[in-house]
């Protein structure tokens, strides 16, 4: 599992804002998104997690983008990682999407 705290301060007129994380492979390049937050201009903290992280090894990579100005900002706060926690859930009724990652305000 990995929990982590983000905040976006995106100025009003930066519609191009934000976060991603990557899985960075072995072969060096971003080769999976395992999570990704749109642009934001609340100023609040959210707090992102990850249920099950794939398998091997790996290196992650935030990715912060911003547009102009360029006095918009994206943080990340508080990352936690526990090797071999993974909630393992049955498959979700049809019609319904696994979530991979949760908000919570």
């Amino acid at each position: 599992m990995l929990a982590f705290f983000y905040n976006m301060n995106l100025k009003s007129d930066d519609t191009y804002g934000a976060l991603t994380l990557y899985r960075y492979g072995e072969l060096h390049t971003y080769d999976q998104v395992l999570f990704s937050a749109p642009s934001s201009n609340s100023g609040l903290w959210y707090e992102a997690k990850i249920v099950c992280l794939p398998a091997g090894t790996y290196q992650l990579a935030f990715v912060g983008t911003i547009g102009l100005p360029s006095s918009s900002d994206i943080t990340v706060d508080g990352v936690t990682v526990v090797e071999n926690e993974c909630i393992v859930e049955t498959l979700p009724p049809q019609g319904t999407a696994n979530i991979l990652y949760e908000f919570i305000n």
